[in-house]
C-alpha cells in the first residue's frame, strides 16, 4: 500500500496493490465512523447531479460570493424548490402515492436519486464493500461495454488503472447545518434501495462551492477525507469475492430494475470478459 497527496487539496490517497490490501485496510476501520462513495475515475470530484449542473457558475461568482447572487432576489431557491415539486406532483399520481406523505423534501431528493434524479445530494454508502462494488461494476461495464470502436477500446484498456473508493470520516465536525450536511433519512418502506445499498447523502449548500473536496479544503477540514485506490488488475476477484459476499445488483437493487441490472451485467460484460473478470481464476 502506498500513499500521497493530491496536489489540489492535500487529500491523502491511499493506493493498494491488490484488493486483499484494500480488505485488510478497511477491515480495521473504526466501525460506523466512515461513510464511502465508489467511483470508477479517481479523478472525478466529488459532485452532487446538480452541482455538477451548475458548477460553471462558479467563474462567474465575485470571490467570496454565494451563487444566489447571481439570480433575481430568492430565484436560486425557487429553482431547486420547484423541480423537487414537480417530482413530488408526479409521484401523488402514482397508485399508493399516500405512503409519501410524510416524506421532507431532502427524502424526496434521496428517494430520486436512486432513480437518475438531478438531485443535490451526493449518495454514500456506509459499507466498504458496496462503495467498492459500484466502482468496480461501473469500471466492468465500461471496459466491456457493446458497440464500442477497436480503437477506443484500446483507448479504455489502456487508461483508468485504477477505481476510486472516498472514505469521509462522519465522527469528526465535518457537518455544518446549512452549509454541508448529512442525509440519513429511512422514511416507510419506500425506498428499499436505500437501506439495501446502506445508502446515506451529503448536501453542499453553501452556495460558494460545488464539489466536497474544495468546500473541506477551505474549512480547513481535509483530514476527515481521503481515497483509496484499487488497481484494474484486482476487479476479477475483487467482484468475485463481492458476489460471493451477496453484494451485487440483485441484492442492492431488491425490485424487478435490480433483476434486470444483475441478468443484464452479462451483456454489459461481454461473456468471455465476465469469465476471466468476476468467476475465472486468477
Amino acid at each position: 500500500m502506498g500513499h500521497r497527496m493530491t496536489t489540489e487539496t492535500s487529500v491523502e490517497v491511499r493506493t493498494f496493490t491488490d484488493w486483499d490490501g484494500y480488505l485488510g485496510h478497511v477491515r480495521a476501520m473504526p466501525k460506523d465512523a466512515y461513510i464511502f462513495r465508489g467511483q470508477r475515475d479517481p479523478g472525478w470530484k466529488l459532485q452532487s447531479p446538480w452541482d455538477r449542473n451548475i458548477a460553471w457558475m462558479k467563474d462567474c461568482l465575485p470571490q467570496g460570493a454565494s451563487i444566489e447572487t447571481l439570480f433575481y432576489r430568492n430565484t436560486y431557491k425557487g429553482n431547486t424548490d420547484a423541480f423537487v415539486a414537480s417530482f413530488k406532483n408526479n409521484i401523488r399520481k402514482l397508485p399508493d402515492s399516500e405512503r409519501f406523505e410524510p416524506y421532507t423534501d431532502n427524502a424526496f431528493w434521496a428517494l430520486g436519486r436512486h432513480y437518475e434524479l438531478i438531485s443535490p445530494l451526493l449518495d454514500w454508502t456506509r459499507s466498504p464493500f458496496i462503495g467498492a462494488f459500484f466502482s468496480l461494476i461501473d469500471l466492468a461495464k465500461w471496459l466491456c461495454g457493446e458497440d464500442l470502436s477497436g480503437e477506443e477500446r484500446l483507448r479504455r484498456e489502456k487508461s483508468n488503472p485504477r477505481v476510486a473508493v472516498w472514505a469521509l470520516r462522519v465522527t469528526e465536525p465535518v457537518f455544518q447545518k446549512g452549509s454541508f450536511e448529512l442525509v440519513d433519512e429511512y422514511p416507510s418502506a419506500a425506498n428499499e434501495r436505500q437501506k439495501a445499498q446502506e445508502g446515506v447523502f451529503t448536501r453542499l449548500r453553501d452556495g460558494r462551492h460545488f464539489d466536497v473536496e474544495s468546500y473541506l479544503a477551505d474549512s480547513g477540514k481535509t483530514g476527515s477525507l481521503y481515497r483509496m485506490e484499487i488497481p484494474r488488475e484486482a476487479a476479477g476477484k475483487a467482484l468475485r469475492d463481492l458476489h460471493d459476499r451477496r453484494i451485487h445488483y440483485a441484492s442492492l437493487y431488491p425490485d424487478l430494475d435490480g433483476a434486470v441490472r444483475y441478468a443484464n451485467t452479462l451483456r454489459f460484460v461481454h461473456p468471455e470478459a465476465w469469465g476471466s473478470l468476476v468467476f475465472g481464476n486468477e
